[in-house]
């Protein structure tokens, strides 16, 4: 059996990849933005991201990984050009940075489970959740309940 002392280790662990993926992350936006001369903005769509690129906005929709004019969905998706660039490279930044903290997950012999706002983590009977970018958070921020149940 994994020891308590062990798994509060790994989470700290991967709250510090967190930690380096977010700085990584911010400045490959910042470049990416620069370049293309973006600014990020609000739309009323959790899973969207939205930007304005020479006057007009899109919005980047997660679930179908599809560029949109002002994020409607309704509307034909934007397949090519600048901002379509710009999505697909913003898009990979942010897959990399979870795929680097699943990889060392995956390293420290952990299960995860993607979920809308964390990590839901299970090892050797012990389960507990895990905030994305969770990184310069405070343990107690960060981290679910953990809990073991025997067996698991």
């Amino acid at each position: 059996m994994t020891s308590p002392i062990d798994i509060v280790h790994d989470l700290q662990a991967f709250m510090r990849v967190w930690d380096v993926e977010l700085r990584f992350f911010k400045t490959m936006v910042k470049h990416l933005d620069e370049k293309y001369k973006v600014t990020p903005y609000s739309i009323d769509d959790e899973y969207c991201y939205g930007f304005k690129m020479n006057g007009i906005v899109y919005g980047w929709d997660y679930t179908t990984e599809e560029l949109y004019l002002d994020g409607d969905t309704s509307t034909p998706a934007v397949t090519s050009g600048p901002a379509y660039e710009y999505a697909l490279l913003y898009d990979k930044a942010l897959t990399t940075a979870y795929h680097n903290v699943e990889k060392e997950m995956t390293r420290r012999g952990w299960v995860y489970d993607p979920d809308e706002y964390c990590h839901n983590l299970y090892k050797d009977g012990w389960i507990t959740d895990l905030a994305y970018w969770s990184g310069g958070s405070e343990f107690d921020d960060a981290v679910g309940e953990i809990e073991y149940e025997e067996g698991l």
